[in-house]
């Protein structure tokens, strides 16, 4: 019998977080994430490892950081939007002033 082979939209990162308790669990297929846990022996605990390559790690909670990545230009989500919206208005403007 043929082993199954996970699609590359099978192969998820989930991470269970929640307010009772004071770990939480990251279940990953991605390579880099789990190179990234198994350098942290001190912090990630491996769990367990599923037949189809998926690693299960337990970490604390105060040991996640979730920070949003800055845009080439150095701007962040909020202020290209609203750069954006000055720009439609802009155009809103100019395409009044050219109707009178």
């Amino acid at each position: 019998m043929r082993k199954y082979k996970l699609s590359l939209l099978e192969e998820e990162t989930i991470i269970l977080y929640n307010q009772a308790e004071k770990e939480i669990e990251i279940y990953t297929h991605d390579p880099v994430l789990i190179k990234k846990l198994k350098e942290q022996p001190q912090t990630a605990r491996l769990k367990s490892v599923n037949k189809q390559g998926g690693y299960t790690y337990i970490i604390l909670k105060s040991e996640l950081i979730i920070r949003p990545r800055k845009h080439s230009t150095g701007d962040t989500l909020e202020k290209q939007r609203k750069q954006a919206e000055k720009m439609r208005n802009l155009q809103k403007f100019k395409e009044k002033s050219d109707i009178n």
